[in-house]
């Protein structure tokens, strides 16, 4: 639990600090989410200080089954809903390559 607490306490002093927008990079597994997660709770314990618009990167590599593509997309929708409701100024971008630039050549 000290390590959370420290992770957490780390990423809000990041957010004070913080002059520009915050990205994330986020793909829907373990390790993002937990991340997700402590952002989240740090901005929400700072409702009263001023924090930076934070934007969330998603990668569509197109090679993802569909359905955790989908769940991922889906979530991040709601995210972001619930978190505007927050008072949390969020942007989602999902960038994908071209269809010339995929892991698999057509």
């Amino acid at each position: 639990m000290t390590a959370v607490l420290d992770a957490l306490s780390h990423i809000e002093e990041t957010i004070r600090e913080s002059r520009r927008p915050l990205t994330l990079a986020f793909s829907g597994g373990k390790d993002s989410s937990a991340l997700l997660c402590l952002f989240y709770t740090a901005f929400l314990r700072l409702k009263n200080h001023q924090r930076p618009p934070l934007e969330i990167l998603y990668c569509d590599t197109r090679t993802e089954n569909p359905i955790v593509d989908a769940y991922v997309k889906k979530f991040l929708r709601r995210f972001r809903t619930e978190a505007r409701k927050s008072g949390i100024t969020i942007r989602i971008k999902i960038v994908s390559p071209s269809s010339d630039r995929t892991f698999f050549p057509a």
